[in-house]
């Protein structure tokens, strides 16, 4: 039969059960006055709810009035499961503060990466950037600065979402920036590989222009052309020294240069052509004044070096007549040309005429002996010892010397 309480101890009981409700009020009180209105990190809130919690249970333990003890340890499970439903309920309201002010964060952290955003495109002027270290260091400092502004009112606790999300917002500007910069490389390649060709184009007209006859300043006209080229393809890009505008202007140089030593080979050719055509008239000239000066057979050889010296000259007044306006390279060329010709001439001359005075002097020779055998022939037939009588060979003799006395010997030097 179960025992029936008397009326001090129901009291007691009811009194201590509304001290349950108390505790659990007061871990509320507690918790609210702790968290407040603002947003507390979570892993904070457990702590808290540890310390509220194991507060009331201790208060509970220490006014229990329960003899029963599992009326007690229900009783006590009972405000336990309370304080479990308030934290919860404490907790989603936490986390309600929170999601409100990531959202805050979130439209902060956008506002900010728009001036990330803003400072790229003003550093960047509207002109592709080939490195954008420096305006990126100076744009992140300016979206720090406003991001932090813009936050200053955020629970300290949130300082870890506050980076993340700007990181993101400024991450995602800086992806578009370098999309618009990438496009502006893209047009800014070709306007500067237009502009280029168009310059190289003028030059190649200029330069073929200059070399369609010999062009003895030639390195001049190119270093004026290239002057002229680079100060308007500078003057066409008022731009930053970027280094895609730097190998274009580069590459721009190295296809001059290699169409100049085009012009060069064609101008060289040029004037080997029009000392050819000099040359041959001033050799034509050596010759003419040459042969009308020598006669055709052996010469002393002082008669074939004045003959020499006149032609040389002739040639030579003819060749300043034909180049006088071809420039002094082409008057030098062919002047060192016919003085090469001439004393090769002059040379072969001398030599062939050493070979006629040979041939002279061999000829000579040689109808000496004839004649010779012709003498003895003639004066032993006249000297016979039939016929030999005093003073009969002096008169042979005489009369081959009379026979002979009009034969002529070909060596008489001009």
């Amino acid at each position: 039969m179960p025992k029936v309480g008397t009326m001090v101890e129901t009291n007691e009981k009811v009194a201590f059960l509304g001290k349950i409700k108390q505790l659990e009020e007061e871990y509320k009180r507690n918790m609210e006055k702790k968290v407040g209105d603002d947003y507390i990190d979570a892993i904070l809130l457990e702590e808290l709810h540890k310390e509220c919690r194991a507060k009331a249970l201790k208060e509970y333990d220490t006014y229990d009035i329960f003899d029963n003890k599992e009326e007690s340890s229900a009783n006590r499970a009972e405000m336990e499961k309370n304080i479990t439903l308030a934290f919860l309920r404490i907790r989603s309201n936490n986390d309600t503060r929170k999601g409100s002010w990531m959202l805050f964060i979130r439209e902060q952290a956008v506002r900010a990466s728009y001036v990330y955003k803003q400072e790229l495109d003003k550093y960047a002027g509207g002109k592709y950037l080939n490195s954008i270290g420096e305006a990126v260091e100076n744009a992140t400092s300016k979206a720090c600065l406003e991001f932090q502004i813009l936050t200053r009112k955020c629970d300290k606790r949130l300082e870890v979402q506050c980076d993340e999300a700007f990181v993101a917002e400024v991450e995602l500007k800086h992806k578009e920036f370098e999309e618009e910069n990438n496009t502006r490389g893209a047009i800014e390649e070709r306007e500067l590989n237009l502009l280029a060709k168009a310059l190289l184009k003028k030059y190649s007209s200029k330069m073929t222009k200059a070399t369609k006859c010999y062009a003895e300043n030639l390195n001049s006209i190119h270093n004026d052309l290239v002057t002229r080229v680079f100060y308007m393809f500078d003057k066409s890009t008022p731009l930053k020294e970027t280094q895609l505008r730097l190998n274009i202007r580069d590459e721009l140089l190295t296809r001059i240069k290699k169409h100049f030593c085009a012009f060069q080979m064609r101008n060289q050719k040029t004037e080997q052509n029009e000392v050819s055509k000099i040359v041959e008239r001033g050799i034509e000239d050596y010759r003419g004044k040459l042969q009308n000066l020598t006669p055709d057979r052996y010469m002393n050889e002082d008669v074939i070096k004045k003959a020499h010296a006149e032609a040389t000259k002739a040639a030579l007044a003819v060749i300043e007549e034909l180049s006088s306006d071809k420039g002094e390279a082409i008057t030098k060329s062919s002047i060192d040309k016919i003085m090469i010709f001439a004393d090769c001439e002059a040379q072969a001359m001398l030599t062939q005429n050493e070979s006629l005075k040979a041939q002279i002097v061999n000829q000579f020779f040689t109808k000496r002996v004839s004649l010779g055998k012709i003498y003895f022939q003639d004066n032993f037939s006249v000297t016979t010892p039939v016929c030999f009588r005093k003073g009969t060979r002096r008169q042979a003799h005489k009369g081959q010397r009379e026979r002979f006395k009009n034969i002529s010997i070909p060596y008489k030097p001009a």
